[in-house]
């Protein structure tokens, strides 16, 4: 047997771009969130044993294939675990879509909002849109970072943070206008543990640091 059909997890057609476990996982379970470029944009699975893998089922395929219906998902992220023991899982599409689901059980997961991001926002309707357009291609890797319940989103005007109704703002007291750090677009954020500061990175090079009060100056 060839390793690939010797291998017990789910198969798809298509090159897989992430990988994430649930924050709530343990020795019990591991629940693994699967991002791909495929018909199946995103899944989890129960990645506990091999056993697991076979019988435990794939978790949110149906609703995000709906979510994410006009291309794959290049990037998956989860919240931290809330003092409630829920999570959020944050997908972004090659279809400019970002798409929050509540998974306060995966059993009954609620897609908490689905919007286009930034840049990344097709300027055709969403029938019509093509995922491999430069302005979009542009920023297919982009992934989210949490502070604690709300997700930021790196693009090429600068870091945007949502609310729970996925209206697009500026990250409060962090960043407004991304030129004023990278010359081109933001590819990357990151918090600190604590949350008090932030960290961006863009196709220029550059690493810039920030802290509430604004930005502390680059790497």
């Amino acid at each position: 047997q060839t390793a690939r059909s010797s291998f017990p997890g789910p198969h798809l057609p298509g090159p897989i771009r992430d990988l994430a476990f649930d924050p709530r996982s343990s020795a019990a379970k591991y629940l693994l969130a699967v991002a791909s470029e495929t018909s199946t944009p995103l899944v989890v699975v129960d990645a506990t044993s091999p056993a697991a893998l076979v019988t435990g089922g794939r978790m949110l395929e149906n609703m995000a294939a709906a979510a994410h219906r006009l291309g794959g998902v290049r990037s998956a992220s989860y919240s931290p675990t809330a003092t409630d023991g829920s999570v959020r899982l944050c997908s972004v599409g090659t279809d400019g879509r970002a798409v929050v689901f509540d998974l306060h059980t995966l059993d009954d997961p609620e897609l908490e909002w689905e919007v286009g991001h930034a840049d990344t926002e097709p300027s055709l309707p969403a029938e019509a849109a093509d995922p491999t357009t430069p302005a979009q291609a542009a920023t297919r890797g982009l992934r989210a970072a949490w502070s604690g319940g709300w997700p930021a989103l790196p693009s090429g005007r600068g870091v945007a943070v949502r609310n729970a109704t996925g209206t697009v703002q500026p990250l409060p007291g962090y960043l407004s206008d991304g030129s004023a750090a990278h010359a081109g677009n933001v590819t990357r954020v990151a918090y600190s543990p604590d949350g008090k500061y932030m960290v961006t990175a863009g196709d220029d090079g550059g690493i810039m640091l920030w802290a509430k009060t604004g930005p502390l100056g680059k790497l």
